[in-house]
């Protein structure tokens, strides 16, 4: 079976990491990548490796895409993935994610391509304000903008499997991290970014204790593959992680760097976070899943990377 794979979203982190997996089945005949901006530089030497330049939201550049390259999978990932960016501009946080899954299912739904599946990413943030831990099943109660717009597409990916066929299969993740993340707002790569330009990592008072899980990038696209091979049309899935404190992550990352100048505690009282956040894996797992790589041994790999990059600068 030769299978020909669009990826939406293809610069980002999550995005970079599928493209170098699915370069090493040669199953995979085309890879076409879909990013607003280039940074494909490093794959010119693939043959397979078909980078678009292109909004996710132009309806036509998709339908010609799926027609020209006889697209069996989609992995839609994009999104607007800076969550204070939902605050500060909703309109174009909104089209981004909202409307840009409805772009690529309508794309498909018109282009007539028999696409085999499209598995679409959301995040466990669609659950908001629901009791963890959470599933499958677990209803929404998105409390912000960044929820609301996760709530959002997920019910879109749904309801175009439900009305129109189309064989979405959604999965729901928890915080991913690991090498190649250059988004240094997040609080495992700020952290690091942080400590190898010698400035104390930070940890606002009032989410010190809460806790969240962490899911090391590897993990996830091994999950994010068997979903490819063995899911069905329709399912949705839940993809957990280590749970910890905010402060223990922070704690085990200075441990890794061999820092011992402490973390800054900023005191903040109006961060509006749930305590816990927690995933129920259980139906992934029956299907073939599990994780492989601890939050320390991820985090070990992560700090080398950090440490080579921000050396180098």
């Amino acid at each position: 079976m030769k299978n020909n794979i669009l990826i939406t979203g293809a610069s980002g982190f999550i995005g970079r990491a599928l493209t170098d997996k699915l370069l090493s089945d040669p199953s995979n005949t085309k890879i076409i990548l879909l990013s607003r901006t280039s940074h494909f530089e490093n794959l010119s030497n693939f043959k397979q490796v078909i980078p678009v330049i292109g909004d996710i939201n132009n309806v036509e550049l998709l339908v010609y895409i799926l027609q020209t390259h006889q697209v069996t999978h989609v992995y839609h990932l994009a999104s607007e993935a800076i969550t204070s960016e939902y605050t500060k501009n909703p309109r174009q946080a909104y089209l981004d994610t909202v409307y840009g899954v409805t772009s690529v299912l309508e794309a498909v739904r018109i282009s007539n391509v028999p696409v085999k599946k499209v598995i679409v990413s959301t995040s466990y943030k669609v659950y908001g304000r629901s009791e963890p831990p959470y599933n499958e099943e677990t209803h929404f109660l998105p409390g912000n903008t960044y929820e609301t717009a996760k709530a959002c597409q997920d019910f879109i990916a749904q309801d175009y499997f439900r009305s129109f066929k189309i064989p979405v299969i959604i999965f729901r993740t928890v915080n991913v991290y690991g090498p190649g993340d250059i988004n240094h707002m997040r609080l495992i790569s700020k952290s690091f970014s942080d400590i190898y330009k010698n400035k104390k990592p930070t940890v606002y008072s009032s989410v010190k204790n809460s806790m969240r899980e962490f899911l090391y990038i590897d993990d996830l696209i091994d999950a994010m593959l068997l979903l490819q091979e063995k899911a069905n049309p329709g399912e949705i899935y839940c993809i957990g992680g280590h749970q910890h404190s905010i402060y223990e992550v922070v704690q085990n990352i200075c441990e890794v760097s061999d820092y011992k100048n402490g973390i800054e505690i900023t005191e903040v009282s109006h961060v509006d976070e749930t305590k816990e956040h927690s995933l129920d894996s259980s139906k992934l797992e029956n299907l073939g899943w599990k994780k492989k790589v601890s939050l320390k041994d991820g985090l070990k790999k992560t700090g080398e990377y950090y440490s080579r990059i921000l050396n180098k600068n």
